[in-house]
C-alpha cells in the first residue's frame, strides 16, 4: 500500500500551506496517510480510504476536480485563499445535522492548482446500493424494517437540509433558526451510507452523503442529479437537450431543483427498495400517475407506506410533501408513526440476522 502526505509534498512551505478546517480532535490533516483503496473516479472527482499512520483512524478522501478562479492564488501572508470546493462549503453549514456526514477537514492540493483533498468519515458498512445489491444476491427482499429506517433517517436529514429542524426525543423538535435552506439535488442509493455499529433496532445508522451538487435553494440553477432517480420537473427539460437544444438552454436557465426535488428522489430510494428493483427496472407510469404503484404484500400490508410513497412521487412538486410538521402538507407527524412501526417490528422480531449484512472490507486495515 502507498503512503502520502496528502496535504503537502516536500517541507511545509508557506506559499502552498493554507489553513485547513478541522472539525473532530482526532483528525489531524497533517498526518501521514496509507492508501487503502480507491473507488472509481466520479463526475466530482477520485475517492479514496485512507488510513493515518499517526491514530490508526481511516477516513474517506475525496480529491476534487479543480475550482475554477477568476485569479491565480497567492501566498498566505496577502491572506487570499482558494475558493473552496462546493462540496465543502455545503458539508461546513451543515455539520452538527442528523444523520448527515460528518465533515472532517478540507485542504488545498499543493501540486494541482485548484484541487482540494475532503475528508470525511468512513461508513463501514458501505452505500445502501451496495447493501440491496447483497439482499438481491441473497435472493431475498428488502427487510421491511430497514425500509422504514431509511425513511426515517433520510427524512431526518432532509428535514435540517431544507430547514433547519431538528428532532428532540419526546421533547417535539427544534428549529435553526440561522439555517440557510439547501437542495441536495442527488439523492439515491448510492449517496445513502450505512454506518456501524447499530445505535437503533440493531439497524446501522442511515447517513446521507455526496454534497457535490447541493446547493442554496435560493441559488439553485439548472438541473443536478442522475437519470433513473430525477424528478418529472427534470425529465422534461432533460428531454430537450438533443431534440431542441435552444430550448433546452433556455429552461435550464433557471431555478428548477428545490426541496421537493429531493423529496420524489427520496420516494424513488424508497419504491426500489420494496420492489427489490434498480433504476433501470422503473416502470415511468408510476412517475405519470403514482395511484398505479403495485407493492408487494409485505410492503401494502404496512398502513400508510404506499399513502406516503404515492404523496413523495407526486408528479407536480408543489403537490408532493415537505420535510415538516406543517399540519397541511408536512410529512414528519407521519415519519414519526413510521418510526414507531420501525421499533415495533424490532421490539417483536428482534435484530435482522448479522449475515445480512455487507461490511465494506479495506485491505490494510
Amino acid at each position: 500500500m502507498s503512503s502520502t502526505r496528502l496535504e503537502t509534498n516536500q517541507k511545509n512551505d508557506s506559499s502552498e500551506s493554507l489553513n485547513s478546517t478541522a472539525l473532530v480532535s482526532h483528525f489531524r490533516p497533517k498526518d501521514e496517510y496509507q492508501h487503502l483503496k480507491d473507488f472509481d473516479e466520479g463526475e466530482e472527482g477520485q475517492c479514496s480510504i485512507v488510513k493515518s499512520r499517526t491514530t490508526g483512524r481511516m477516513y474517506v478522501v475525496k480529491h476534487t476536480l479543480p475550482v475554477e478562479t477568476a485569479s491565480p492564488d497567492k501566498n498566505q501572508k496577502t491572506g487570499r485563499r482558494r475558493p473552496l470546493p462546493n462540496e465543502a462549503k455545503m458539508l461546513q453549514r451543515l455539520q452538527g445535522g442528523p444523520n448527515i456526514v460528518r465533515f472532517l477537514g478540507v485542504e488545498p492540493s499543493p501540486l494541482l492548482e485548484g484541487r482540494h483533498f475532503i475528508f470525511t468519515e468512513l461508513c463501514t458498512g458501505g452505500d445502501l446500493l451496495e447493501q440491496l445489491q447483497e439482499f438481491r444476491k441473497l435472493k431475498m427482499p428488502t427487510p421491511e424494517i430497514l425500509t422504514l429506517h431509511v425513511l426515517v433517517s433520510v427524512a431526518q436529514a432532509l428535514a435540517y437540509i431544507h430547514h433547519g429542524l431538528r428532532r428532540i426525543d419526546g421533547k417535539g423538535f427544534i428549529t435553526d433558526s440561522k439555517h440557510v435552506s439547501i437542495v441536495h439535488g442527488d439523492i439515491k442509493p448510492d449517496n445513502i451510507f450505512l454506518r456501524w455499529p447499530a445505535t437503533e433496532c440493531g439497524l446501522p445508522d442511515i447517513i446521507l452523503a455526496d454534497f457535490g451538487l447541493a446547493s442554496i435553494a435560493s441559488e439553485s440553477h439548472g438541473i443536478t442529479g442522475t437519470p433513473g432517480y430525477d424528478p418529472p420537473e427534470v425529465r422534461i427539460i432533460a428531454a430537450l437537450r438533443h431534440v431542441n437544444p435552444v430550448a433546452y438552454k433556455q429552461k435550464n436557465n433557471g431555478r428548477i431543483m428545490t426541496a421537493k426535488s429531493d423529496v420524489y428522489q427520496l420516494g424513488v430510494v424508497l419504491y426500489l427498495m420494496a420492489k427489490r428493483a434498480f433504476w433501470n427496472d422503473i416502470d415511468y407510469t408510476m412517475a405519470r400517475d403514482p395511484a398505479t404503484i403495485d407493492l408487494p404484500p409485505r410492503y401494502l400490508a404496512i398502513t400508510g407506506f404506499l399513502a406516503m410513497l404515492c404523496w413523495c412521487l407526486q408528479p407536480i412538486p408543489a403537490d408532493r410533501p415537505e420535510c415538516t410538521y406543517n399540519p397541511i402538507d408536512g410529512m414528519l407527524d407521519a415519519v414519526d408513526m413510521f418510526r414507531r412501526k420501525r421499533d415495533a417490528m424490532c421490539a417483536s422480531n428482534g435484530p435482522l440476522d448479522e449475515e445480512i449484512w455487507r461490511v465494506c472490507k479495506v485491505t490494510g486495515a
